[in-house]
């Protein structure tokens, strides 16, 4: 899924990747202009990069250096699993929502927060 625009909600969605794992590819990428999204109650099951991603960390990543910023993103009560090399992988986000999630087993880290994010709350 790309997610952009306003109001977005994806809800109790099992995902199970079958890609091969390597940059950037996200079960769900935060597109940009993003406000408000809601993602809750979802299993993530894969060997994808990200499970949830947004633009990567730098210019050679992602060519949108001045891009729009992406708001209010709140992910709650998702399960993570599998072989990602991040569950969650944000870059250039304000008022980011982790909370009531189980992350088991990335190859890296369950939650990276890159350049750019803004007032972040993880909790639970």
């Amino acid at each position: 899924f790309i997610l952009e625009g306003k109001d977005n909600r994806i809800e109790n969605v099992e995902f199970v990747s079958q890609g091969k794992g390597t940059r950037p590819e996200s079960e769900i990428i935060l597109g940009e202009s993003l406000d408000h999204a809601v993602i809750t109650g979802c299993k993530f099951n894969g060997n994808l990069f990200n499970a949830v991603g947004s633009n990567m960390n730098d210019v050679k990543d992602s060519p949108y250096k001045n891009s729009p910023w992406r708001s209010k993103i709140i992910i709650s009560e998702c399960v993570f699993k599998g072989n990602y090399a991040h569950h969650l992988y944000f870059h250039r986000i304000e008022d980011l929502i982790v909370q009531s999630n189980y992350f088991q087993g990335s190859k890296l880290d369950s939650i990276r927060l890159r350049q750019w994010v803004k007032t972040s709350n993880i909790a639970n």
